[in-house]
């Protein structure tokens, strides 16, 4: 997935709104928090590969495993 379109998928979770909804400062705040700080320890943690010249991240085969876990704890209440 192209980093760009995560961080209007994570800007869009973060205010409720669609993508299409999604400010350009949500965005670009986002984005930034995704590139320096998230995208970087997800990556360290084995969880996301990503792809500095053409700007994408994919999960690793070690988030594949994580995510019936991911699916229960979702369930839980806060």
């Amino acid at each position: 997935m192209a980093l760009a379109d995560l961080a209007d998928e994570v800007a869009a979770l973060e205010n409720g709104t669609g993508t299409a909804e999604v400010s350009k400062a949500d965005a670009k705040d986002a984005y930034a928090s995704l590139y320096h700080a998230d995208i970087p320890k997800l990556a360290d943690a084995d969880l996301v590969e990503y792809d500095q010249d053409q700007k994408t991240v994919a999960l690793t085969q070690t988030a594949a495993e994580l995510r019936p876990l991911l699916d229960v704890a979702d369930d839980w209440p806060l």
